[in-house]
């Protein structure tokens, strides 16, 4: 009888799939009966976002709205998120692993096998890499670095121009030929260019 009743209050019966869940898969709403919402997690997660995609512009207002609203709590959230993913990847400071800088504007996090760009892209940028990399719980493979001390070792270890494990995000960066082709074309294009402002600043005789 007990078991029964403890089955019974422990699992809810979603009312869009149709498929008894513990009742940690609902939302909690104290209007309700037991407490919980009628559909489980993964039905309003679907839900939420098929409406967001019916509905571009209304989430694009209430985005902007909220942003408008919180600017300051947002830039506060997101010197926080860096200021300690910084201190983690520091070593325990929130400082330049090179050189020492601690000027917070001035560190960046940096990949120390290359490929940011295209893992940026994949992710995002901003507070968005920074919420991944907390949510991952703090994966090996960077360091905090000052901006100077980045370009210095993009330039010693090349990163431009050698792939590391993905191709890199410049498309002409990684092939030598490529990028001497190009810099031909854009020398031409420039050479043409200027040709043809000389014939129209030049008077007629």
């Amino acid at each position: 009888m007990f078991e029964w009743i403890y089955k019974v209050a422990m699992n809810k019966l979603c009312n869009k799939c149709e498929i008894v869940k513990p009742v940690d898969e609902f939302h909690r709403k104290n209007t309700k009966p037991i407490g919980h919402q009628s559909i489980c997690k993964d039905c309003k997660g679907k839900a939420v976002k098929d409406w967001a995609r019916r509905n571009p512009e209304k989430v694009k207002a209430r985005n902007d709205k909220f942003n408008m609203l919180n600017r300051e709590k947002r830039r506060q959230l997101y010197y926080r998120h860096k200021r300690e993913l910084l201190i983690h990847y520091g070593n325990g400071e929130c400082s330049c692993v090179q050189c020492g800088e601690d000027r917070l504007p001035c560190l960046t996090i940096d990949h120390i096998n290359g490929c940011g760009g295209e893992e940026r892209k994949r992710i995002g940028n901003g507070f968005l890499f920074y919420r991944w990399l907390k949510n991952k719980g703090y994966p090996i493979g960077y360091q905090t670095l000052c901006m100077n001390c980045q370009l210095v070792k993009r330039h010693e270890k090349d990163e431009n121009a050698k792939p590391r494990g993905a191709q890199s995000s410049y498309p002409f960066g990684f092939n030598k030929e490529l990028q001497e082709k190009r810099r031909v074309f854009l020398s031409s294009m420039w050479y043409a260019r200027n040709r043809k402002r000389q014939k129209i600043n030049t008077p007629s005789h």
